[in-house]
């Protein structure tokens, strides 16, 4: 698994782990809350979140996926740092 393909996994299991944190559902996360004002499905949150060969999360996804739905630095769900709310 190349460099990408970890940053991608590492990514998805920590969405799966905030939004599980949460009790919210992949649809909760999905159709309740646009990123963006972009609409998410319940399959692009299961493709993130797989744990083989996950979706590649776009940046715009990715920071609207941490800042505005969970409220955290994009850094947390990346595993740079700790859960923080976002600068």
């Amino acid at each position: 698994m190349g460099r990408r393909e970890l940053i991608d996994a590492q990514f998805g299991k920590r969405v799966r782990e905030e939004r599980e944190r949460r009790r919210w559902s992949q649809e909760d996360l999905a159709s309740d809350r646009p990123v963006k004002g972009i609409p998410t499905y319940p399959s692009t949150i299961a493709k993130i979140e797989a744990t083989r060969k996950p979706r590649a999360v776009r940046l715009g996804e990715a920071i609207g996926i941490a800042a505005d739905l969970f409220e955290v630095a994009l850094d947390a769900l990346l595993g740079r740092q700790d859960r923080t709310t976002p600068r």
